[in-house]
């Protein structure tokens, strides 16, 4: 924050009072005071009718440690000048710096956010000081108490680049990661500081505040990936795993983890997919083929066997051709906090067809390709932002059709 200086005005009758900040003069209606002012009793005087002038002072503050217990914060501001850090206060040495240690419990408060408000305050009656910034905790108070007493633990999140369109690789209780919009996923991991992790392969070295983070390509991923994730939410079975956790005394533990697809779109793996022709997966063709589909819309459906999706035998993607107009649905009812209205409408209708390609996925050969008809029936429900209706093809009829391929 760069540094202003305000004047602090009061008005009595026709008398202006203004006070001034160190080393510079405080201008009030283009008049000013100078610095020195002769008379203590004026001063004083002058200091009961104004307020303080007031000047921001630049305050950073960031986590050097961090446990289940407590937050370590080092913050950097003014020399002299009072810090309060989630209602825990110090004061900054010479230097302009102060650390502080914050309890859990003290931010119970906070519950599972993880920005931590930080002041700067200090002054006297002719001068104001005020600072103010926030400052991330690696994990929120929540995610701290369910840690307990526990000395090796480990949390996981998603990475910079994660993608809400991709798909949720959940770990329960202890968090969970979205893949990024190439197919790869970022694992962000907090645990004890300075403590090494290792998880699926992959070691990671702690910051001092207890955070890092692995990588899995996007080949890596769709290895992990089962083709039951492609069913629906939560269709994907529960694997158990491992990670171990050890601390910088050299002492490790195997904390116990299960993971789970939760859900898995075309927008992550639409990269990966549409590369097959140019860049094939290795192996061969099983005899009782594993099917992947992304439709116009990003969803993926698959059949066939059962399998990690980096062992998929074919690939189609389709592309949505024009809308063309259907026969419009009537006996729509608005539903409003659970009650419906007395009378129906109707809404127009589009089909979009989609025109499908397939493609040996080990050797990028096309298999074939089809149009498929938008399906001639009325959705159930639509939402109020929807004008038109929208249909599209069997997504079963597709699958069916790349088995036989």
């Amino acid at each position: 924050m760069a540094a202003r200086n305000r004047c602090g005005l009061a008005f009595r009758g026709s008398f202006v009072a203004a006070m001034v900040a160190p080393a510079r003069t405080c201008v009030c209606w283009g008049r000013s005071m100078p610095r020195r002012v002769p008379s203590f009793s004026l001063l004083l005087s002058l200091s009961l009718l104004a307020p303080a002038c007031n000047e921001d002072v630049t305050i950073e503050a960031k986590v050097i440690r961090a446990s289940s217990k407590e937050y370590e914060i080092e913050v950097k501001s003014k020399p002299g000048i009072e810090i309060d850090v989630g209602g825990q206060e110090a004061t900054t040495d010479d230097q302009g710096v102060a650390r502080v240690v914050v309890s859990v419990e003290r931010l119970s408060y906070m519950s599972t956010t993880t920005d931590l408000h930080v002041m700067a305050i200090g002054g006297n009656f002719l001068f104001n000081y005020f600072g103010e910034t926030t400052v991330e905790l690696p994990f929120s108070p929540a995610d701290a108490a369910k840690v307990g007493d526990a000395t090796h633990w480990v949390k996981i999140g998603s990475g910079p680049r994660a993608s809400s369109g991709g798909a949720l690789w959940s770990f329960g209780e202890d968090g969970g990661a979205l893949m990024n919009d190439d197919g790869s996923v970022t694992i962000a991991l907090q645990g004890p500081g300075k403590a090494t992790v290792e998880l699926l392969e992959r070691k990671a070295d702690l910051s001092e505040d207890g955070r890092g983070a692995i990588e899995f390509t996007p080949e890596e991923t769709l290895a992990m990936v089962p083709s039951d994730a492609l069913m629906g939410y939560g269709s994907a079975p529960e694997t158990p795993i491992t990670a171990k956790v050890t601390l910088a005394d050299g002492s490790a533990k195997d904390v116990p983890l299960t993971a789970q697809w939760m859900s898995v779109s075309g927008d992550g793996l639409r990269a990966r997919l549409t590369a097959v022709p140019q860049q094939p997966f290795p192996g061969e063709r099983n005899a009782e083929p594993l099917v992947v589909h992304l439709d116009g819309e990003g969803h993926l459906r698959g059949g066939g066997r059962k399998g990690p999706l980096s062992t998929m035998d074919i690939v189609s993607i389709g592309a949505p051709k024009e809308p063309r107009k259907l026969s419009d649905c009537d006996g729509y009812k608005v539903v409003t906090d659970g009650v419906e209205s007395t009378g129906t409408f109707s809404l127009p209708r589009e089909g979009i067809d989609e025109e499908v390609v397939a493609w040996d996925a080990h050797t990028g050969k096309e298999l074939g390709r089809k149009v498929f008809p938008a399906q001639d029936y009325c959705p159930f429900s639509a939402t109020s932002d929807q004008s038109v209706l929208k249909v599209r093809p069997d997504g079963d009829d597709i699958v069916a059709w790349l088995m036989t391929l």
